[in-house]
């Protein structure tokens, strides 16, 4: 007995054709295209991995290829058969055959999976070495491309597709031929949904919006993500950065994945004045998306947030000489950092600068220096400061005193014993030429008692170098000075390397916050370049660098007994660190 369908079959034709029109420029030979990309982006991963299982998956793979290309055919006869008005005999005869098709490429696809995961297993330590938004294998995308690849197999490559996570098989026995027909209906309706929200963003119609949705098709069979999420995507980019053709389909693929990932929807706006600001090339647009992602990973700072820091900070960054990537690294790790370069005088010295020099009031003056002072995001991460400076003071237009001054120094909220020797031994290290442990000795001495806090008891963190007035010799006094400054990197960027991807919580990000005070306290109250900058007149955003930008006061706080904070209180004393293990 015959089936008669309920849903007219022109309906059914105008839905199907509009969407296998769209398709047909691409999706012709997917079966083969999905296999060859695939095997492409897997590149180098493939090498390095395991052959054995590199070697499996491949074959699998190329079984899903062929079984994709086998549920095209058959889909290709059915679509024939409705076009001509074939009886319903027929066509339910070749809807079976199309689902025999699709049960091998079911079962195709399954091993294929079991493959790919026995491949994760093999290239996990390949985590770090490919792109993850480039389509490359990375092991943070191996749960997402095993999606994929499904998703792939089962939706597109057989003119299926993810709505909503989940695929819509169209003409298959599993939900029957009517419902097939509804669900290949509303897909044509969900498509025009987009197409139409695409138009009221951008403008585009006719000629142009269809290129754009061309795109959507692409980026939709590449991605595990809704068709709406892809749309709105390709809508903002095309507005905001004006691309066209395949710059618009790779820039929302990309975003549509880092978008995914990171699990918030990117400020497409804001990332097209960024690139705007960085004077960023087409070509490495999806290294900064790259760079974005890595920073966010490592740090836990959103990628908006770091988009908007850095189109604030942009023309700064440019002028020492920083990429987008280098400064996204820089963003993500410090909540505030602060190089301050400084050239002032005036005529006359501030009282700070003569209480211990009495025979110099009244004389004119002139300074330079370089301050750093840099406040992690991470609890874990040292607060650091450094300074190196050179002062002149004249009588009659002659010199009549000279010196440098200097110093690091180091201050951690949850100190580790390895990362304090190192800091220690640096600074040891590069007195060796200019005194070596007598210079050290006296400078370390120096720090402890500077950047004491005498209402707390307690040293601001642990120690490092400083030195004024050194005036003995020029040349080999700015040497010594050359040598501080250029050592604090060696001394500080190991620290924060080892301690950047620390994980953390809310405890440890209050403490942070409440130890920052003591900063706070020491700066305004016992700070001498503090207090020489505001009592000279200097410029006060400049001279208050130094604070950090969010503390917290507690009354009364004591750690518990035995707690990591409690830990700290160890530390915050003068103590022979490279005569003895902390």
């Amino acid at each position: 007995m015959p089936i008669t369908l309920p849903v007219a079959a022109t309906a059914d034709d105008r839905a199907f054709k509009r969407i296998a029109d769209r398709y047909e420029k691409w999706g012709s030979d997917t079966g083969k295209k999905v296999g060859s990309e695939m095997a492409k982006s897997m590149g180098d991963a493939l090498e390095k991995a395991d052959t054995k299982s590199a070697d499996k998956f491949e074959r699998a793979y190329g079984k899903v290829a062929d079984t994709i290309g086998k549920v095209r055919v058959e889909e290709a006869k059915l679509q024939d058969l409705r076009s001509k008005g074939a009886s319903d005999t027929r066509i339910l005869a070749q809807a079976e055959a199309l689902e025999r098709a699709r049960r091998a490429d079911a079962a195709a696809t399954r091993d294929a999976a079991r493959a790919y995961g026995e491949l994760h297993t093999s290239t996990t330590k390949l985590s770090s070495a490919t792109s993850v938004l480039s389509g490359s294998l990375s092991g943070t995308r191996f749960g997402q491309l095993a999606v994929q690849t499904e998703q792939l197999a089962a939706g597109f490559g057989r003119v299926g597709f993810a709505v909503g996570g989940a695929v819509t098989a169209f003409a298959g026995i599993a939900v029957g031929a009517v419902a097939a027909t509804k669900a290949l209906y509303d897909l044509g309706a969900r498509w025009d949904s987009v197409a139409d929200g695409i138009t009221a963003r951008t403008g585009k119609v006719g000629d142009e919006l269809d290129a754009v949705m061309d795109q959507v098709g692409k980026v939709a069979a590449a991605t595990a993500e809704p068709i709406e999420a892809i749309g709105d995507v390709a809508a903002q980019v095309s507005q905001a950065m004006h691309l066209t053709g395949d710059d618009l389909g790779a820039m929302t693929q990309q975003l549509a994945n880092l978008n995914a990932l990171t699990g918030e929807n990117t400020n497409v706006k804001e990332l097209a004045r960024l690139y705007r600001v960085f004077g960023t090339a087409a070509a490495d647009q999806p290294k900064i998306l790259d760079e974005l992602y890595t920073a966010n990973t490592t740090t836990g700072v959103s990628v908006n947030d770091l988009i908007g820091t850095l189109v604030k900070a942009g023309p700064t960054i440019k002028q020492f000489g920083l990429d987008v990537g280098s400064a996204a690294s820089v963003m993500a790790t410090f909540e505030q950092a602060g190089i301050g370069f400084s050239d002032v005088s005036g005529t006359k010295l501030p009282p700070s600068a003569t209480a211990a020099r009495p025979e110099l009031a009244g004389a004119s003056w002139r300074a330079v220096g370089v301050s750093l002072v840099f406040h992690p995001r991470n609890p874990y991460i040292p607060t650091t400061h450094a300074n190196v400076r050179h002062f002149r003071a004249f009588k009659d237009g002659q010199t009549v005193a000279w010196w440098f001054g200097g110093g690091f120094d180091l201050t951690p909220f949850y100190p580790v014993d390895e990362d304090v020797l190192h800091w220690h031994q640096v600074a040891r290290d590069l007195c060796e030429p200019f005194g070596g442990q007598a210079r050290y000795d006296a400078h370390k001495r120096w720090c402890d008692e500077y950047f004491f806090l005498k209402h707390r008891g307690e040293t601001r963190g642990v120690g490092g170098l400083f030195f004024d007035d050194l005036h003995e010799d020029f040349e080999r006094d700015f040497a010594y000075q050359r040598a501080v400054g250029d050592g604090f990197l060696d001394a500080y960027l190991p620290i924060v390397e080892r301690r950047r991807a620390a994980p953390y919580g809310e405890r440890e990000r209050q403490f942070q916050l409440y130890r920052r005070g003591r900063y706070v306290e020491f700066n305004l109250v016992f700070d001498r370049g503090t207090l020489f900058g505001l009592q000279s007149g200097g410029r006060t955003e400049s001279i208050l660098m130094s604070l950090p930008p969010l503390v917290r006061w507690e009354y009364g706080y004591i750690p518990e007994a035995g707690s990591d904070e409690a830990r700290l209180s160890g530390y915050l004393r003068p103590r022979d660190w490279l005569g003895e293990q902390p």
